[in-house]
């Protein structure tokens, strides 16, 4: 994470997880958002109330897409 934190304190980073993900535990992705915090750096973060298939799936994905479009246009 301190890797992280050096190349990437310049730029924001988006950070987008589903609360029912059974392939990358949520508790994994709080423990990487709480390194993000302490490190100060600069993020948003999107938490999704579906399962990791389930992100592909509508509506889910649609909100996705438009959050991660968002994102780039306002940060690229």
């Amino acid at each position: 994470m301190d890797r992280f934190a050096s190349i990437s304190s310049l730029k924001r980073s988006f950070f987008l997880y589903a609360t029912y993900d059974t392939t990358f535990l949520p508790e994994f992705s709080r423990q990487v958002l709480e390194h993000v915090r302490e490190r100060g750096l600069d993020h948003k973060l999107v938490v999704m109330p579906c399962g990791h298939y389930t992100l592909g799936e509508a509506p889910f994905k649609f909100v996705v897409g438009y959050q991660i479009c968002s994102f780039l246009k306002r940060n690229l």
